[in-house]
C-alpha cells in the first residue's frame, strides 16, 4: 500500500483555517460576479487539495476540534473542485437540530435494502470517536422489523445510526416548521402534523455492478412517524404484508 505523503506541514485545525480563510476570498470572487479567472482558479485548486489531505489525515486519533466539520470531511471530501465538504454543514446542522427538537419523540428509518428500524429519541446527537465518525441519535426502546416473522424485534444497543447519504444525496418533502404550523392551525381550526421528513435521491447516481438501491427514508416526530406506519404501504418486496405498529 502507498501512503501519499502530505505536501501540507500544518496541524488538521491550522489546515483548516486556511480553509476557511480561503472560503472568504472565493465567496468574495462570486458575490462581484467573477466566475472564471486565474486567481479564482488558484483558490478553488488549494481548496480541493487541504481538504483531500485534511481527510486522508483523519482517524480515531487525528481530529478536528469542531466535530460537524470533521464528520463533513470526513465522509464529503470534493471529487472535483468546483465542490466542497463546507456544502454540507448546514444539512448536518439542520438534522442536528430537528432531532434536538422532537427529544421524546419517535424516529423512523426505511434503508436502502427495505430495513426498517424505530426509536424514541433520547438526546442530542452523537459522532463515533472511530475512524468512520459515524452520526448516530441515542433512542430508547429501538426496534427493527423482521420481515421473515412481521414483528418489531428489540435491539439493546439504542443507538439509531444516520446513513451519510441523507446528506450525500439529500431530497426534501413533508418538511413543516412551527410559524406554518401557527398559520395553519389559525386558518383552518385543525393542526397541522409536525415532524420532518429526510430521503435521498439516488435518481441521478450511477451504481456498478448492481442495481440503484431503493432511496432512504427517515422520519422525525410522533406525527409522521405513525402516519407513514399507518397509511403507507412499504413498497418493499421482501415485506409481503403491512408492516403492524410497534408498541412502546
Amino acid at each position: 500500500m502507498v501512503v501519499r505523503k502530505s505536501k501540507f506541514k500544518g496541524t488538521l485545525d491550522e489546515e483548516l483555517a486556511e480553509v476557511k480563510a480561503i472560503n472568504k476570498k472565493i465567496s468574495v470572487h462570486k458575490k462581484r460576479g467573477i466566475r472564471e479567472s486565474s486567481t479564482l482558479d488558484n483558490l478553488l485548486n488549494k481548496r480541493y487539495e487541504l481538504e483531500r489531505d485534511i481527510n486522508r489525515k483523519l482517524n480515531e486519533k487525528n481530529r478536528l476540534s469542531d466535530p460537524i466539520l470533521n464528520y463533513c470531511l470526513n465522509h464529503f471530501a470534493p471529487i472535483e473542485k468546483e465542490n466542497s465538504s463546507f456544502e454540507k454543514v448546514p444539512l448536518v446542522k439542520k438534522f442536528i437540530n430537528q432531532i434536538k427538537e422532537f427529544k421524546g419523540e419517535k424516529i423512523l428509518s426505511i434503508g436502502k435494502y427495505g430495513n426498517l428500524k424505530i426509536g424514541i429519541i433520547s438526546s442530542e446527537c452523537i459522532f463515533w470517536e472511530d475512524k468512520y465518525n459515524s452520526l448516530f441519535v441515542p433512542v430508547k426502546q429501538l426496534k427493527r422489523f423482521s420481515p421473515e416473522e412481521n414483528i418489531w424485534e428489540e435491539d439493546k444497543k439504542n443507538l439509531f445510526e444516520i446513513d451519510k447519504d441523507i446528506f450525500y444525496y439529500p431530497s426534501f418533502s413533508l418538511d413543516s416548521d412551527k410559524s406554518l404550523s401557527k398559520f395553519f392551525e389559525k386558518m383552518t381550526g385543525s393542526k397541522l402534523k409536525r415532524g420532518y421528513n429526510w430521503s435521498t435521491d439516488y435518481s441521478q447516481t450511477r451504481f456498478i455492478g448492481g442495481p440503484r438501491p431503493r432511496d432512504i427514508e427517515i422520519y422525525i416526530g410522533n406525527d409522521f412517524v405513525e402516519q407513514e406506519l399507518k397509511e403507507k404501504q412499504f413498497k418493499i418486496p421482501s415485506i409481503t404484508k403491512k408492516v403492524p405498529i410497534p408498541n412502546f
